[in-house]
């Protein structure tokens, strides 16, 4: 069994969907329900590098959905951590909208609470 490879055409694209989809899943494991950027870069790595060929597998497709979103609530922390700092009520109140469209977790994003209070504290003054 260990000197087994493929050698058809169909063989040959399995075994590099299965290798790009083992990467993928490894990168994923390690990068769900963190903020590490790094490894973030890594799951749009192989999403890229799945290219045309795999682009529109289900998995390859989820991945890039779940890199966009990590990249939108990055976007949103930063503004609303920038709205905090300046105090800006209708940044504070637009980050928030924003925050909740996208679902932010916010026991990993302490910003969102955090911007919450602000906002709170600037309607009462």
């Amino acid at each position: 069994a260990k000197n087994f490879v493929m050698k058809t055409q169909e063989g040959l694209k399995h075994q590099r969907l299965a290798t790009i989809l083992i990467e993928l899943r490894k990168a994923l494991k390690d990068s769900l329900g963190t903020k590490d950027k790094a490894l973030w870069k890594k799951v749009e790595e192989i999403c890229i590098r799945a290219g045309e060929e795999f682009g529109e597998h289900p998995e390859v497709v989820q991945a890039g959905v779940e890199v966009s979103h990590q990249a939108a609530v990055e976007e949103i922390a930063e503004k609303l951590h920038q709205a905090i700092l300046s105090l800006n009520q209708e940044q504070l109140q637009y980050g928030l909208k924003q925050a909740s469209s996208l679902k932010v977790d916010e026991d990993r994003w302490q910003v969102v609470p955090v911007a919450r209070e602000y906002l709170s504290r600037l309607v009462e003054a």
